[in-house]
């Protein structure tokens, strides 16, 4: 899996996820490690037992890491990233209200796949490796208010820029259940 929009929530999932986000003070950070320019507020952990939090923890298909608000306005966006490969097996951002939203696209990167090429065609490449299976395609998943996008810990991924309007989604994150693997993937990013 790359990615895929999901639709775990209902209608009064969503409602009552952003009464909880009004309920939060507002917590707005400039920079908090991949997100400019946000309103990120966390989501108390007597929450998580809710509704809202089984059906995601059941489309994930493992146990919650933790959940929290991003409220994205003018100048806001999160920077091109992969989300922590040794405590983040799967991630759901779930679309909570978009208001005259402008910009403010998730954008991820999807593998180029090998596919059938007819004889006639050409290849020109500066690199030596091919491209194959690299995550090389960026993508603007359409995402409506209410609906999800999951995907693992390998996805490269981002929001634009929002030109006006706001954004408000759930962050949720799920625990890796390969732990080995996570450390082989840490020890590869940090050459150990």
């Amino acid at each position: 899996m790359t990615f895929e929009v999901i639709q775990p929530l209902d209608s009064s999932d969503i409602d009552r996820l952003i009464r909880i986000f009004h309920q939060q003070p507002e917590s707005l950070w400039h920079q908090d490690y991949n997100l400019f320019d946000v309103d990120k507020r966390p989501i108390p952990s007597i929450h998580w037992g809710e509704s809202w939090s089984r059906k995601l923890q059941e489309a994930a298909g493992v146990e919650i890491s933790s959940h929290y608000f991003v409220l994205y306005k003018p100048d806001s966006f999160t920077r091109i990233h992969k989300d922590d490969v040794a405590n983040v097996g799967c991630t759901i951002i779930t679309m909570l209200e978009q208001n005259d939203l402008v910009g403010g696209d998730t954008l991820i990167f999807d593998e180029y796949k090998i596919k059938a090429r007819g004889r006639d065609t050409q290849v020109k490449r500066t690199e030596k490796k091919r491209p194959y299976m690299q995550p090389i395609i960026p993508v603007v998943p359409r995402v409506e208010d209410g609906q999800s996008i999951k995907y693992d810990r390998m996805v490269k991924h981002g929001v634009t820029r929002v030109e006006s309007g706001t954004r408000l989604v759930l962050v949720s994150w799920f625990k890796t259940i390969d732990y080995e693997h996570a450390k082989t993937l840490i020890n590869q990013q940090t050459g150990d």
